[in-house]
């Protein structure tokens, strides 16, 4: 009974992740519970010492731990209130990339599931942003906030360029799927995450220019003409958007370095940045905790602004952020937890991994700077996935290539 339970699980497990995986791009749902369910199969696991323990991505895991120990350390220094435990509570996160990979034990690859959900969420993106966008005539975030939605999709575009070796026509292999991405993006109205489209063309010309003579010429058109129908259509149907977000970022950059009083988007990151640099230099080591450094950081903002910012749990800068929160302790091992696996991954990673490993980095770093990157679960989560599931595949890899 238990096998013939185990044999139905091979089917239906890697199809249900990639579901998840898709739900969580365009938040749709029920991507919590399924992931939460595979996270605790691998807990499980893990605690009664199954062999499939060797699974977690130890390149991962390692600088997890060691960001989470020194999260708890400095949790216990500060002795936070009970509203500070949401907050505390977001470096736990991390940890569902230990234990993704040990949970789904009974899918063969598993990356190749975390692709083809990325590219199925994708799809679905793109129908339900461009209903939003039409119905509601305002930025999409598919019901919640645009900037972390932009995030997710971006994302998901880097992970699903990665090449397979067994997938479905109707969710084909091709580098196209970030452009794909850049246009929903467009619909989001996110500039900070506009640039990875850029960097994924660079990074084509450069891969088509270094191997063209092993390129079709067929394959090298058809290609340059649905980037040219992407853009074509992108200035077509959201040319009146684009134009005026590009009219209000000009605007918002000369109101930010003239004498107005007017609030703009890069005077409230001023503000922030100005009150959150402040609260650090006074708590420089281990930091004043979440809840109560965003306090003094509102209050630091002049009155007539105050109401304005204080929804805000975060201060658009994901590097101020962690050091307002745990000091320049917890600031270096959140960078070594993310140096470390950017490191190992451009060290085993096949040429597809390590071109995906940069845009997502640069993705991180980019909506980093001007957002709360790691504040929000959806974002960690699909990071830590990603992250992962990459670690395990291209490990898994050295390995048959070492015992071949």
């Amino acid at each position: 009974m238990l096998y013939k339970f185990f044999l139905k699980r091979r089917r239906i497990d890697g199809p249900l992740f990639a579901f998840a995986i898709a739900c969580l791009i365009v938040d749709f749902g029920p991507e919590i519970i399924l992931l939460s369910i595979f996270a605790g199969i691998g807990i499980w696991l893990v605690a009664g010492r199954h062999r499939s323990s060797r699974r977690i991505p130890r390149a991962y895991a390692i600088p997890v731990i060691i960001y989470l120990l020194v999260c708890t350390v400095i949790a216990l220094i500060q002795w936070p209130d009970p509203a500070e435990l949401q907050a505390e509570s977001y470096p736990l996160l991390f940890a569902f990339g230990i234990f993704l990979p040990v949970g789904l034990v009974l899918v063969r690859d598993p990356l190749r599931w975390l692709v083809l959900g990325a590219r199925l969420g994708l799809a679905a993106a793109l129908l339900l942003g461009v209903w939003e966008f039409f119905s509601t005539g305002t930025r999409i975030g598919f019901g919640g906030n645009a900037a972390s939605a932009a995030f997710l999709i971006a994302v998901g575009g880097v992970i699903a360029r990665v090449e397979l070796d067994k997938h479905y026509a109707f969710l084909p292999n091709s580098r196209l799927w970030i452009y794909l991405a850049g246009f929903v993006l467009l619909m989001t109205g996110t500039r900070a995450l506009l640039p990875i489209v850029l960097f994924a063309l660079l990074i084509d010309a450069f891969s088509w220019w270094k191997g063209k003579r092993r390129l079709h010429k067929n394959w090298v058109l058809a290609q340059f003409t649905v980037v040219l129908l992407l853009v074509g259509g992108s200035g077509f149907v959201l040319g009146d958007a684009v134009q005026e977000r590009f009219a209000y970022t000009i605007a918002d950059i000369e109101t930010a370095f003239s004498d107005s009083q007017e609030l703009s988007s890069t005077n409230i990151r001023f503000m922030q940045w100005d009150a959150a640099l402040e609260v650090i230099r006074q708590h420089p080591i281990f930091g004043l905790g979440a809840v109560q450094s965003m306090e003094e950081i509102s209050e630091a903002v002049p009155e007539e602004h105050r109401s304005r910012l204080i929804s805000f749990n975060h201060v658009h800068n994901f590097l101020l952020d962690e050091t307002r929160i745990r000091g320049v302790v917890g600031l270096a091992a959140l960078l070594f937890m993310l140096g470390t696996v950017f490191v190992r991954l451009m060290q085993v990673g096949t040429s597809e991994v390590r071109q995906a490993t940069v845009l997502l980095y640069a993705a991180v770093l980019l909506y980093g700077s001007l957002h709360g990157v790691f504040l929000t679960e959806r974002n960690i989560i699909l990071y830590a996935a990603v992250v992962s599931l990459l670690l395990f595949s291209a490990t898994e890899s050295l390995a048959k290539e070492r015992h071949a």
